[in-house]
């Protein structure tokens, strides 16, 4: 764990993470790179092959027009399942040597050298030896596509067939394009093709049939139809011949005669009331009952020659009655002169009655025939009605079987029959894939990866609670850290004391420096080291290399050293250290002197007092009256003692001799020690020392540091 001034992710903290993470972001990116890699070797680009047809137009009296509804049923009839079947019994029935196509990639040699092929010609850069490759003429070309090999059309299913095809209407036009998707471009346009090819015929079957059909039907219907107008011609003819219609209709001249007799009737009835106004207005003699007797006989005269006129077939009425040439009485005896000559007023009167009743006589004999041309012009009409329906019916029957003698001629003299739609394009075999291609993936799965491995080193970073940096050991454990000493080689970290006697102002050497420089300034003023104690949290975080190269850093110093080995866990110093004698400090501690059981390092000028290999309970050494006076006798022979303590977690040495030393060195793996475990180990000490509650003589080392790591990843600048 890192100290940093906030929990806010600023631009110069996330750029600070992913330098100390470098290595993961990376390896995320190449493992995105890989993956995007093995996709494209594995999933191979896909193929669509498109064919179209064109729906004829259907010719009506307004203009050639089609409905988009028409269209839009022939789309789903395509899709429909009757025809995927079809077509894939079709399919099934083709043989795959009829298919022609690029030919299939089957080893991975040819698989990844078309992967290659294809990544250098989306970068551009193809290498001189691939540029050489391809333009040899000797040299194989470089595959097209990473097909696999090219399925047999029968092992087509039809879920298969039912997912990849594809109909739709081009848009505002009566052209249906067909689409089929395969990872084989050969079968793609296989597939299109065949679709729109079965359809069409189809469609042509249908439309024989139904020429078929109809052939059937006229041949049974036209001897029915011709029946039926020879039927209605006779009927016409019979009707006619029976009814006098011999030029095909009535003249009908009763319509013209019927005028003629209302127009005279209308004279004579002017002429009548005239006549009748006379008599009125002449008045009525005592011998006019006997002028009217004879009137009335001349009124029977009159109309017995009306009817016989109309009998030899007199066409049109008579002419007015002249009174002068009309007798007066038919039979009468003959009029004397006298009583003529005596009566001239009579005589004018029944002349004018008689006048009277001819007119009369005439206007009844034009109502009759009025009457009789009426009734003879009523059933003409009948007649000329019912003539009329009959030669509707004959021309009706006519033009059926004319239509149908023509219906069937127009099928006979077709020599081939059209389908309502034609194949305008059918498709061919796509050299370019129609799916995004797999090596455009790779660059997203290495931004995706490297997005990724960003993120999961901020999160790494923000849950790591090891201890990185001086700032974490003063600012979150509140112990002050007096050095790091950077990480030794193996052979060094063996003979750490070989370092600085060859290279006195090595990192080495002046961590060391800096913690001798703290020893002395903290205790007494710096007139002296006194006793250190020199522990950690656990065991391989260099607490002995560093308790060694404290004492040998400060017999250099021309002091007098005491090294004192407390690890009763992990007994033994570094090499070149013999072994201890009998029980080691548990003997001076029971009165033995300190010389018969303290050995010198040759060339370093240490004592150092070992333990002994076999295990020695360490509260027999702590719980021995003998140890303070011991220690205290320590400080009054030697300049500097170094105590080589056990580490705290897992036991109570540490804790129980730190409240009699002068200074506790509290060594931290860097990068290996956790803060929780340092916390605990402090804790520990505290719980057995209570003088060590407020860190007053507890310092810190940072061990094992790696400090060019440190000062690229910067650990220790507050972020």
């Amino acid at each position: 764990m890192t100290a940093h001034g906030s929990d806010d992710l600023n631009f110069r903290y996330v750029t600070t993470i992913l330098r100390r993470r470098w290595k993961l972001v990376l390896s995320f990116a190449l493992l995105g790179v890989a993956i995007g890699i093995l996709v494209a070797a594995v999933m191979p680009p896909r193929y669509t092959a498109k064919a179209q047809i064109m729906m004829e137009p259907q010719v009506t009296a307004v203009a050639n027009v089609i409905d988009d509804a028409a269209v839009d049923t022939r789309v789903e009839l395509l899709l429909s399942a009757g025809h995927l079947r079809r077509l894939l019994d079709n399919l099934h029935n083709t043989p795959a040597a009829e298919v022609a196509g690029v030919p299939p990639l089957t080893s991975r040699a040819d698989r990844l050298h078309a992967l290659w092929y294809r990544i250098a010609a989306q970068l551009r850069w193809l290498s001189r030896d691939t540029r050489e490759a391809v333009g040899q003429p000797g040299a194989s070309p470089l595959p097209k596509t990473v097909d696999e090999a090219v399925p047999e059309l029968t092992d087509l299913t039809f879920d298969d067939l039912e997912r990849r095809i594809d109909v739709f209407k081009e848009r505002r036009s009566r052209v249906i394009a067909v689409t089929y998707t395969s990872t084989a471009p050969n079968i793609a346009a296989a597939v299109a093709n065949r679709a729109v090819e079965v359809y069409v015929d189809d469609l042509r079957n249908q439309r024989m049939a139904a020429r078929a059909d109809t052939l059937r039907r006229l041949e049974k219907r036209i001897p029915e139809t011709k029946m039926a107008m020879e039927m209605a011609e006779s009927a016409l003819r019979y009707f006619a011949i029976a009814n006098g219609f011999f030029d095909g209709a009535p003249d009908g001249g009763e319509g013209e005669k019927i005028a003629q007799i209302n127009r005279q009737l209308v004279i004579a009835r002017s002429e009548l009331a005239a006549r009748r106004q006379q008599l009125d207005a002449a008045g009525q003699p005592d011998g006019a009952s006997t002028s009217l007797q004879k009137g009335q006989n001349g009124r029977l005269l009159a109309g017995r020659l009306l009817e016989s006129s109309a009998v030899v077939g007199v066409r049109e009425p008579l002419p007015d009655h002249d009174a002068s040439v009309v007798p007066d009485a038919v039979g009468a005896p003959p009029i004397d002169d006298d009583s003529r000559a005596s009566d001239d007023e009579s005589k004018a009167l029944r002349r004018l009655a008689l006048d009277t009743q001819v007119v009369d006589a005439r206007v009844e004999y034009l109502e009759r025939w009025k009457s009789t041309l009426q009734d003879a012009l009523t059933q003409t009409l009948q007649s000329e009605l019912q003539y009329r329906d009959l030669a509707r019916d004959a021309a009706s029957a006519a033009q059926v079987y004319e239509g149908l003698m023509r219906k069937q001629a127009e099928l006979l003299g077709q020599d081939d029959v059209h389908a309502d739609a034609r194949i305008i394009s059918l498709a061919s075999v796509p050299e370019e894939p129609s799916s995004a291609d797999a090596v455009l993936f790779i660059m997203p799965a290495a931004v995706f990866a490297l997005l990724c491995g960003g993120f999961l080193a901020i999160v790494l970073e923000r849950t790591d609670r090891r201890i990185w940096s001086e700032r974490t050991l003063s600012d979150v454990l509140g112990v002050p850290c007096i050095s790091q000493v950077p990480r030794l080689s193996s052979y060094y970290r063996k003979h750490p004391h070989l370092l600085l006697a060859r290279e006195p102002f090595s990192t080495f050497a002046n961590a060391l420096r800096s913690v001798v420089a703290a020893s002395l300034q903290f205790h007494n003023g710096g007139s002296g080291f006194g006793l250190s104690l020199v522990t950690s949290s656990g065991p391989g975080e260099g607490k002995t290399t560093l308790a060694v190269s404290l004492a040998t850093y400060a017999a250099m110093l021309k002091r007098r050293v005491l090294l004192v080995d407390m690890d009763f866990r992990n007994p033994g110093l570094l090499q070149g250290f013999e072994k201890a004698e009998g029980h080691g400090i548990l003997d001076v501690l029971d009165g033995l002197a300190v010389a018969d059981r303290v050995r010198t390092a040759s060339g370093l000028n240490i004592d150092y007092l070992p333990l002994p290999r076999e295990n020695i309970d360490p509260l027999a050494v702590f719980a021995h009256a003998g140890l303070p006076s011991f220690l205290l006798s320590l400080k009054d022979t030697y300049d500097c003692v170094v105590i080589d303590g056990s580490h705290v977690v897992g036991s109570a040495d540490a804790g129980l001799m730190a409240g009699w030393v002068d200074r506790v060195i509290f060594v931290t793996k860097w990068g290996g020690t956790t803060l929780d475990v340092a916390e605990a180990a402090l804790s520990r000490m505290h719980a057995y020392a209570p003088a060590t509650n407020r860190h007053e003589n507890i310092y810190s080392v940072l061990t094992k540091v790696d400090l060019g790591k440190h000062r690229r990843c910067r650990y220790g600048e507050a972020i």
